[in-house]
């Protein structure tokens, strides 16, 4: 549960510092590249993007 605690303070910063977006599109690429940096990071116990 953690795990996804982190996740979402990390999606909720990123999301914060923009502000403002031009389209959904915009939005959805900032979530998926927070997501993706997550995985990288090692911290992300799941199995995926290791």
């Amino acid at each position: 549960m953690a795990r996804f605690s982190e996740e979402n303070k990390r999606i909720r910063e990123n999301v914060k510092t923009k502000g403002a977006f031009t389209s959904d599109q915009s939005l959805l690429k900032l979530v998926y590249l927070a997501i993706n940096d997550f995985l990288k990071s090692g911290r992300c116990q799941c199995g995926i993007g290791a």
